[in-house]
């Protein structure tokens, strides 16, 4: 916004005003009245040419403002100081006007979330130095946002047995590769240093369950608000089940199984497929307990939530082992619930922005939008091969898919959710509709099996953003996600 200076003009206008009342005096030469009569007209033209000389280089020097306050929003410096330095050479060489106009001060202010570039300009009268005013003062004021967003990256990581077979473009076995790419992908994306914008990422490698980790003899452990009281023992009465007796799918003798301290399987129930709150406290639903055997029990890695801290990241990956079989539902339903504000369990340093700016949310605020400007993303890795739904805390029976155990431990019971391809179908549509972006890495996907094509398809938000690693490598997938998540930052 530019400001002339119009006491200038104002005042000129009444010097005006008191040569034609002088004009207009009946005595005296005739001559001489014409020659005065003149005097007011020439001043009067000059002072419009001057006023409108004035509009012309104000307009330029707000664009030069606002051409300077663009440059230094994008400068890493902090301080006013610094800023206004070398953003000052940028400014006096886009402000170059033909009309003896020079700049007379200009700075630089750092807000937080946005930048403030001001200049004052002096600017030579060519007719108003006749009545005293030799100069015009002008300023202008241009302030622009810091552009940026937070990032949200939820990583969800196939650590099943499938991922025990050798990868026959390197050599090495898929879940050797896969922590080779992710930790990869942490490094590309994560900053040494946090901005003004956030990168978090979480890691959730999911088997037939997915592991949230702490001790169950705190408190504060996760496992514990997630789905209840944990009572040591098999076949501990809990969620209404008693699993100390129960009827495997084969029938005869009634079987127990452990149950695991800190695994998690699927939430049933109205809640089953959206991101309300979870827990055991009032107004919220819990997940399901896992009962397994020893063949096929949870022994998936810990999950990291969202974190600024990629070593933290990088831990979790490089200690990723391959077993067991799949329950996919449970690992997107868990890559969901890092990336939402809703879910209610996570502690404040991993806990997830809101999904959108509401200008009418209590959140909002005008003076800081930035807050709320997140953009959220989940990789889903899989092969596409889920076998494993549960019925009260036990994998349903039967199973028509090799790899959800023996039919000897599996429950005489469907899932009343469906099988895993209904529920990861189910689970991937509802995060889409939140607005979380959803990237689906294939590996030893048997596109003979429709069912396996048909999910990553649905999964993914669209044909582009399903990465075939099976074509490139693990490693080229992660990778080109990776720079796509970079760009990002910078055009936005």
């Amino acid at each position: 916004m530019i400001n002339s200076n119009k006491s200038t003009f104002k005042k000129a206008h009444g010097f005006l005003n008191s040569l034609k009342r002088f004009a207009k005096v009946e005595r005296g030469n005739v001559s001489i009245m014409a020659g005065l009569s003149i005097i007011p007209l020439l001043i009067t033209g000059g002072a419009a040419i001057d006023y409108e000389r004035g509009v012309n280089a104000g307009t330029i020097l707000q664009a030069s403002l606002d051409s300077a306050a663009l440059y230094a929003v994008a400068l890493p410096d902090v301080t006013n100081a610094a800023l206004t330095a070398k953003s000052q050479i940028y400014m006096q060489q886009n402000y170059k006007y033909n009309g003896d106009a020079t700049l007379s001060s200009f700075a630089i202010t750092n807000n937080g979330p946005s930048v403030t570039a001001t200049a004052k300009a002096t600017l030579k009268n060519n007719f108003m130095s006749i009545v005293g005013f030799p100069t015009t003062v002008l300023s202008g004021t241009a302030t622009v946002l810091k552009s940026g967003i937070n990032l949200e990256v939820s990583m969800v990581l196939d650590n099943t047995n499938s991922m025990n077979k050798v990868n026959p473009q390197t050599g090495n076995t898929a879940i050797a590769d896969l922590k080779t790419a992710a930790a990869k992908f942490v490094n590309m994306v994560m900053p040494t240093t946090q901005g003004l914008f956030y990168t978090k990422i979480a890691a959730i490698p999911y088997g037939n369950a997915v592991n949230l980790k702490t001790n169950h003899l705190d408190p504060a452990d996760l496992a514990k608000q997630a789905r209840g009281l944990y009572l040591a023992g098999t076949g501990s009465a809990v969620q209404g089940f008693d699993h100390n007796q129960f009827t495997p799918f084969t029938g005869g003798q009634k079987v127990s199984l452990p149950v695991s301290p800190t695994c998690v399987t699927e939430r049933q129930g109205v809640n089953s497929y959206n991101d309300s709150a979870i827990g055991v406290v009032v107004g919220a639903t819990p997940v399901g307990f896992q009962y397994g055997p020893s063949g096929n029990d949870c022994l998936v890695t810990p999950l990291q939530p969202l974190t600024t801290t990629a070593t933290a990241l990088t831990g979790v990956i490089n200690s990723m082992s391959a077993g067991g079989s799949t329950a996919g539902q449970v690992g997107i339903a868990w890559g969901w619930y890092s990336l939402s504000p809703n879910v209610g369990i996570w502690p404040i340093a991993n806990a997830a922005a809101p999904y959108t700016v509401v200008t009418n949310s209590p959140l909002y605020n005008p003076a800081t939008p930035y807050n709320l400007r997140t953009r959220k993303i989940m990789i889903l890795m899989t092969d596409g091969e889920y076998n494993s739904a549960y019925c009260q805390g036990v994998i349903s029976g039967p199973s028509s898919l090799i790899g959800s155990g023996s039919q000897g431990d599996q429950i005489g019971c469907a899932s009343p959710l469906g099988d895993s391809y209904a529920q990861a179908n189910a689970m991937c549509t509802a995060i889409k509709q939140t607005g979380i972006e959803l990237f689906v890495i294939t590996f030893q996907l048997d596109k003979n099996f429709p069912q396996r094509v048909a999910l990553t398809q649905n999964c993914a938000m669209d044909a582009a953003h399903v990465i075939d690693a099976d074509t490139t490598s693990l490693d080229a997938a992660f990778a080109k996600i990776a720079n796509s998540i970079v760009a990002m930052r910078i055009t936005n």
